[in-house]
């Protein structure tokens, strides 16, 4: 089954993201204008739907058996838990602009990386900034450039937070989120 989605103007939206269920029953797709769960059982059936702004969701995902979304709101980030649950402003975040969200699989620590290679962590309760984590070269690289973060995952206990720094560092580093540090 393909699915895809007509908007009100009789143009199509478009995938930007979606994210499966830790059971996989169920599937969070992030669409240009609006967010919809579908059932996956012996067929695909949309149990919701959620309209949004264009470019107004930062990223979805699944943690401690609900949904979350992370999007942009009055100048603001704003963390989600469940999809219907209230946004919980992120301290700090105004004028922010978050190129990689994570929340950890507790549902209790959010990770964004903001311009380049800054991650910061706040508390999914509250929004309150918990602490942040520039990566940086310990040698200049030769061709030089500026390092970005590419991809961030947590460990399935919430206590880590592997990240691949892009170039010119391409080594996986593992972050401590309880000691808030880098291992070495």
């Amino acid at each position: 089954m393909t699915i895809s989605v007509m908007d009100d103007d009789g143009w199509g939206e478009s995938v930007e993201g979606y994210q499966w269920s830790d059971a996989g029953d169920e599937l969070l797709i992030r669409f240009t204008e609006s967010l919809r769960v579908y059932s996956v059982q012996e067929g695909v059936t949309e149990r919701g739907v959620q309209k949004v702004d264009l470019g107004e969701v930062l990223d979805i995902g699944w943690a401690a058996g609900d949904w979350w979304t992370v999007a942009k709101r009055d100048g603001s980030v704003v963390f989600r838990q469940g999809l219907e649950g209230q946004d919980v402003p992120l301290e700090g975040s105004a004028g922010w602009v978050l190129s990689t969200v994570t929340v950890s699989p507790d549902g209790q620590t959010v990770a964004g990386t903001v311009k380049g290679p800054k991650l910061v962590f706040w508390s999914a309760s509250n929004g309150k900034r918990l602490f942040s984590i520039r990566i940086e070269t310990k040698d200049p690289h030769p061709l030089g450039g500026n390092i970005d973060i590419d991809s961030i995952c947590w460990s399935p206990d919430s206590r880590c937070l592997a990240v691949q720094p892009g170039f010119p560092v391409a080594d996986l580093m593992v972050i401590d989120v309880r000691a808030r540090r880098v291992l070495e």
